[in-house]
């Protein structure tokens, strides 16, 4: 190793001007230039996997529930109702939704003679418009071969009901439909309804 000789008040210190790799010699301002080259592909392969990630985060949301429906839109208060803002891939898709688990889960699907009869229960304590129902009776009625009914009420207590005329409930469901209904749990309450003919959910 070859040397160069520096002094700083009165102090020597010597900085090297070559180094060895493997028995090879190298200069060293040679060397410092294969460590920016070295520290600089490993800086772009940072920058892409931050990139990466940002992608895949983004759009890895495919189902956004508006949790801005009642004001503009605004960052403090998205994060106030402990909702999630991430920039949107579609203009359709709002800024800022719910996360996943918000909402309400069932503790029992009862089968009826005319439908489904489904408890649900809140899952988390933040609220949105601040009288959240705790608890849901959801009936599902079949009531013909080609319409659901789907009806949602207070578990705990009555509340008003729009005064409006509405198809009484068949006694019991109709032979065939032509539609089919599941309910998933995870990772909050859903309802799914397809077409028995195509598969297609509706």
């Amino acid at each position: 190793m070859t040397n160069n000789e520096s002094s700083s008040e009165g102090i020597n210190f010597k900085l090297p001007s070559t180094i060895t790799i493997k028995g090879k010699e190298i200069v060293l301002k040679q060397a410092k230039w294969y460590i920016f080259y070295a520290l600089s592909i490993i800086a772009l392969i940072a920058l892409f996997c931050i990139i990466l990630y940002v992608e895949v985060y983004i759009n890895s949301f495919f189902i956004r529930v508006d949790c801005n429906p009642d004001m503009p839109l605004n960052y403090e208060k998205c994060l106030d109702r402990g909702c999630i803002w991430v920039q949107r891939t579609e203009e359709s898709q709002p800024l800022c939704f719910y996360p996943d688990g918000y909402g309400y889960t069932f503790q029992e699907v009862r089968k009826t003679s005319n439908g489904y009869h489904v408890d649900l229960v809140r899952t988390t304590e933040m609220k949105m418009f601040g009288d959240e129902m705790e608890t849901i009776s959801l009936q599902v009625y079949f009531e013909t071969k080609n319409r659901l009914r789907l009806k949602f009420a207070d578990k705990a207590k009555k509340r008003f009901e729009v005064p409006i005329e509405v198809p009484l409930p068949p006694a019991e469901s109709p032979p065939d439909t032509e539609y089919s209904i599941d309910f998933v749990n995870e990772p909050q309450f859903g309802v799914l309804v397809k077409r028995n003919d195509t598969e297609t959910v509706m």
